[in-house]
């Protein structure tokens, strides 16, 4: 099950992709897992339900895209309702995402620019664009 990191893919064009990457074609899930492993960062220009996201958050983002085993994505991604790998796609792509997640709306915006605006949907065992 790879529904999160399809869902990701789906949402952003080949130029999204080429805005900070080399690809000559759409990442395929573990590439883009991968790619976002390593552009890993502390997220500085992201407001999370337009609040800035403590140093302690920024933290534990970081900490947790650093420790997601590759080889298992295709066992599921469970997202969250601070989802760290949301945010560092608001970081790195400049762009402003909304997540419904069970029913509840939560934002992640780029401080500085937003380029356009992705929808992604999840419930307990599925997330889409």
């Amino acid at each position: 099950m790879t529904c999160f990191w399809d869902g990701i893919i789906q949402s952003l064009s080949l130029e999204d992709f080429r805005i900070i990457s080399d690809f000559k074609r759409k990442p395929n899930p573990r590439q883009l897992a991968e790619f976002l492993k390593s552009k890993n960062k502390y997220v500085e220009h992201v407001l999370c339900q337009n609040e800035s996201i403590s140093e302690k958050q920024k933290e534990e983002c970081f900490e947790a895209i650093k420790e997601l085993n590759i080889d298992r994505i295709n066992n599921g991604y469970f997202c969250s309702c601070f989802d760290p790998f949301l945010m560092l796609l608001c970081e790195l792509f400049c762009i402003h995402i909304i997540h419904k997640y069970n029913g509840t709306v939560i934002e992640y915006k780029n401080i500085y620019l937003n380029r356009k605006t992705v929808t992604y949907h999840s419930s307990s065992s599925h997330f889409w664009f």
